[in-house]
């Protein structure tokens, strides 16, 4: 036994640090994201693109029906349009969202069309549990902090070739920074995963440029409409920027 998990509070949505432990704390979650038209992330297995889509209609089938049925989602068709063709070759997916700051996701699997109007999309099944894949625990006041402006990250392309980003941070805390990644440099979606290793990235400060280490803990489609269509690349630190004295 693990004990009772932490809880995370959303409105009246409350999800568990690990798992959601009930139907009705999923049905709870699902029905929140609908409400509040949240976008999601799906990503197909076996493919490194991310693509984006919302849930518009949760199907719990019929209470009083003798016949067990399982619950299902619709989910508008992804965006781009290619990741579409590839759910028939590849069903499993694995759909990822931001509630209060914290990265979840859960598995599904696509299991058709929906034609009927005008929930118009693709149905997946209904997720079994929701995993809390990142959680910021640690104090994000950013006093101590330099205010890092942009980030340089050169990654390998193919056996022999690197490319070089420069990136805008768009925000940063002891333990790590996260980087905006918009549609000019979309490409460094398919470079970059959940768990890489990035040894070759620079902070750049307006006095100073630091050389830092780090590990990539998400790939976030951007919320708002600030920077819409763009993605957040969270990155945790080997190193506390606050042992970086720039001041």
């Amino acid at each position: 036994m693990h004990g009772e998990p932490a809880r995370i509070t959303a409105g009246e949505t409350t999800v568990s640090s690990y798992i959601a432990e009930t139907k009705q704390n999923l049905r709870e979650l699902i029905d929140f994201l609908i409400s509040r038209n949240r976008k999601i992330t799906v990503q197909i297995e076996g493919n490194r693109a991310l693509y984006n889509s919302k849930i518009v209609r949760a199907d719990y089938g019929d209470p009083l029906s003798k016949m067990s049925e399982e619950s299902k989602l619709i989910i508008e068709k992804l965006d781009p349009d290619t990741g579409n063709a590839l759910l028939k070759l590849s069903p499993n997916l694995f759909i990822q969202f931001l509630l209060e700051e914290i990265s979840c996701q859960f598995d599904a699997k696509y299991l058709g069309e929906s034609t009927e109007y005008p929930h118009i999309g693709l149905i997946v099944s209904f997720p079994n549990s929701v995993r809390i894949k990142e959680r910021r625990s640690y104090d994000r006041s950013t006093e101590k902090i330099p205010d890092f402006l942009e980030a340089v990250l050169i990654l390998p392309k193919g056996a022999e070739e690197t490319v070089s980003y420069k990136l805008k941070v768009i925000n940063r805390s002891a333990n790590g920074v996260g980087i905006l990644v918009t549609s000019k440099d979309s490409d460094i979606l398919e470079l970059v995963n959940e768990g890489d290793e990035l040894k070759d990235l620079e902070l750049c400060a307006t006095t100073a440029i630091v050389k830092v280490t780090g590990t990539v803990r998400h790939v976030t489609k951007f919320e708002g409409p600030k920077h819409e269509g763009s993605y957040v690349i969270g990155i945790k630190l080997d190193e506390a920027l606050e042992e970086f004295d720039l001041f």
